[in-house]
């Protein structure tokens, strides 16, 4: 019995993915932005960066790029003046954050501190604070919604977590008077005295007595 010779099968075409829509030019704030974020590169942005440390053959952490520049970088981030004080700060606060990559952790714990743009050790301390314990709120909020939990272990999650985000309130507060330190503040307002009155300044002391009010 003869049999008809099968046809090879055609390889099935895929559809053409979708081209991306367009963006729409840029506006001129966003051109702004672009600008400054480019100026960050310039001779004069390049100690506000935030040092870049590498992973060094031994597994140890060591600086990237221009190592005199990333020194600088840290010295400028924790306001320190010895290599000692700079690397026992950047350890401190890249070890509390818990990231199992440790020069991720670094850079990352850098970055934070950087952001907030301490002034002085004091304030480093206070950053560096701030950094850890906003680090360990949000890693008890992301165990708190993981699947499966019971509601015992959800509940003291939220609490510890309640508990750290209290505390960094207060260390955005400390760090708020701290810096605000020897600034008083005068409030002069206007006072309209019309022909015949008098200006009083300083306290005014009301009294009821001999007017029926009952006052002592």
């Amino acid at each position: 019995m003869a049999t008809t010779p099968r046809k090879p099968r055609q390889p099935q075409k895929r559809p053409a993915a979708a081209l991306p829509v367009p963006l729409p030019p840029r506006t001129p704030a966003e051109e702004a932005l672009v600008a400054e974020w480019r100026a960050v590169e310039s001779v004069e942005g390049r100690l506000q960066r935030p040092p870049v440390f590498t992973e060094e053959p031994d597994g140890g952490i060591g600086l990237a790029g221009d190592q005199d520049l990333a020194r600088a970088r840290l010295d400028r981030v924790f306001r320190g003046n010895t290599g000692a004080y700079t690397g026992h700060m950047a350890t401190l606060v890249s070890r509390a954050l818990g990231m199992p990559d440790h020069v991720r952790a670094a850079n990352v714990a850098v970055a934070m501190v950087h952001a907030i743009g301490p002034q002085d050790p004091v304030e480093v301390i206070l950053a560096s604070q701030m950094v850890a314990a906003h680090d360990a709120a949000m890693e008890m909020i992301r165990r708190a919604r993981l699947d499966d939990q019971p509601s015992a272990v959800i509940d003291s999650c939220i609490t510890r977590a309640t508990r750290l985000m209290r505390t960094v309130t207060a260390q955005v507060v400390a760090l708020k008077d701290y810096r605000s330190k020897g600034h008083q503040t005068v409030t002069v307002q206007h006072v309209d005295v019309r022909d015949g009155g008098q200006a009083i300044v300083g306290d005014v002391v009301m009294s009821t007595a001999g007017r029926g009010g009952g006052g002592t």
